[in-house]
């Protein structure tokens, strides 16, 4: 009988510690910077799960602290921007797989939008802000089931509801719309929204539940990955990790450091009995 191939953790394992000191310097920097953007994707969602669900709703003219929600209709400053009239965003999505590959590319309103309550209009900023259509179509190219395209879009007069915070007075800048207030982002949260909130909260719930997963995953591989690495180098005499420290600049590229390391080896007794 053949030999069984050895586990997954078994083939990570020996990645690990045959890595070279350099070698295993950057990979540990690319799991460490990934494992910090899922963290601050992951606590991005738990803000808009409050948000959607606790925070509390504020009126257009007054300035709350903290993440606040607005709620109203959708409207596009005068003149309205680009695109076909009464469309107050649109997000047009192209897909391509075919040839053995995949491509794509994203077209989407910029400028302002505006949430508007009777008289009040609160603005934002449609570069600073994650949207939520609140129709969404998608359609295949013509006798060519691998193209296809899906365009979302939030109406003139659309039920719209916003997360930020509210900064009383219209928007700075050339071509900012003249609004009774501003909606800011907090903590890189600024969601403009047609979706009802049930929507919104089920998709970001989902997101969050495949953003912890993977966090904890990564986070996992990195502390055990570099555990692996630096066990494998000899303890000698200041321990191990000096071991590592010392190989890192003496031999940065050469990989299996760890069980070859001249440290393992025991001096000969060479002085006379």
């Amino acid at each position: 009988m053949g030999d069984n191939p050895p586990p997954i953790f078994g083939i990570i394992a020996m990645g690990f510690m045959n890595m070279a000191p350099a070698v295993f310097m950057i990979v540990s920097t690319v799991l460490l910077l990934l494992s910090l953007w899922l963290v601050r994707q992951t606590w991005r969602s738990v803000r808009i799960l409050y948000g959607t669900t606790l925070a509390p709703v504020s009126d257009l003219h007054s300035a709350p602290r903290g993440l606040v929600k607005l709620r109203g209709t959708a409207d596009a400053p005068a003149p309205p921007g680009m695109g076909p009239p009464g469309i107050v965003y649109q997000e047009i999505k192209h897909s391509n797989s075919s040839g053995g590959g995949y491509s794509s590319s994203t077209l989407r309103s910029t400028g302002w939008v505006l949430v508007t309550d009777g008289a009040q209009s609160c603005a934002l900023d449609l570069k600073r802000a994650t949207v939520m259509p609140t129709a969404s179509e998608m359609q295949h190219a013509f006798l060519n089931r691998d193209r296809w395209s899906s365009n979302g879009i939030i109406h003139r007069g659309d039920a719209v509801f916003a997360l930020g915070r509210v900064q009383p007075g219209p928007p700075k800048g050339t071509g900012a719309p003249a609004t009774s207030c501003t909606l800011r982002p907090v903590s890189g949260v600024l969601l403009y929204s047609g979706l009802r909130e049930g929507g919104v909260q089920f998709i970001y719930a989902v997101y969050l539940l495949i953003q912890t997963t993977l966090t904890i995953l990564v986070a996992t591989v990195l502390v055990w990955g570099a555990l692996i690495h630096v066990g494998s180098y000899p303890e000698g005499v200041r321990g191990g990790f000096f071991t590592f420290w010392d190989a890192l600049r003496a031999t940065p590229f050469e990989p299996g450091a760890g069980l070859g390391h001249p440290g393992w080896s025991v001096p000969t007794d060479t002085s006379p009995s």
